[in-house]
């Protein structure tokens, strides 16, 4: 597990060392392509240079899960993703190196390897401006899987929508964990372990991804997430 300051910044560019290499879902440098097949992955957005005469070199590399995905992307140059709205499932984006504006309909916040984005599927517009050497490291929960998960947590039905605050403090410990399973599941990924071939073993740690999310950052289920439980009364 990265310790301290989260994540490392020194990121070796070449196509072999980056991560998931193995995984590669698109490699390219036309803007239209990059714009569909990204699209494909996350949610349909606008995408535009920001630079006259910028070259992008856009790399999506990830892997799946049954409810959990695990991606990597780097545009090559500054770059402006918009959207009208949220559609994709819930999306935590940390910065590998550099920074990136989010403006996620009233909150504005900047992104950097010490502070991740944390997109909730909200009817709200989405902006973002990655700068160049922003490559970022995602990982997207299923909406409906992790809403779940948390009537499961709670023991009752929600009775609104799930929506986490933007910014996720990756210096804070309970984000740390979490971090720390991002990374195991990353590492087991990288290095064809056995675990992702174990369908209970990959439930398991899906389901402490989700449970660790939910206690570390912020949202609108927080103060029943952390509500003093009723203790049991002794036996007579």
């Amino acid at each position: 597990m990265p310790s301290g300051r989260a994540i490392p910044t020194g990121v070796d560019m070449t196509a072999q060392s980056l991560p998931f290499a193995a995984s590669e879902r698109f490699h390219t440098h036309d803007l239209d392509e990059a714009r569909a097949k990204a699209g494909d992955t996350f949610a349909p957005h606008g995408l535009h240079i920001t630079e006259r005469g910028a070259r992008l070199d856009v790399h999506l590399n990830g892997v799946t899960c049954d409810r959990i995905g695990l991606y990597y992307v780097d545009y090559g140059a500054e770059i402006v993703l918009s959207s009208s709205e949220v559609e994709s499932g819930f999306l935590v984006e940390i910065p590998l190196a550099g920074a990136a504006e989010v403006s996620c309909g009233r909150e504005q916040i900047v992104t950097t390897p010490e502070r991740a984005s944390v997109l909730s599927p909200m009817p709200v517009p989405l902006s973002m401006r990655w700068r160049a050497g922003t490559p970022q490291l995602a990982t997207l929960f299923d909406r409906p899987a992790i809403e779940a998960h948390l009537s499961q947590m709670l023991g009752r039905e929600l009775r609104r929508p799930l929506v986490f605050s933007l910014g996720m403090d990756l210096t804070r410990p309970s984000a740390r964990s979490w971090l720390s399973v991002v990374y195991m599941l990353r590492r087991e990924a990288e290095t064809n372990g056995a675990m992702l071939a174990q369908p209970l073993a990959v439930k398991q740690l899906e389901e402490l991804l989700m449970t660790q999310l939910l206690l570390a950052q912020p949202n609108n289920y927080t103060p029943a997430l952390l509500a003093e439980q009723p203790r049991v009364a002794p036996p007579t």
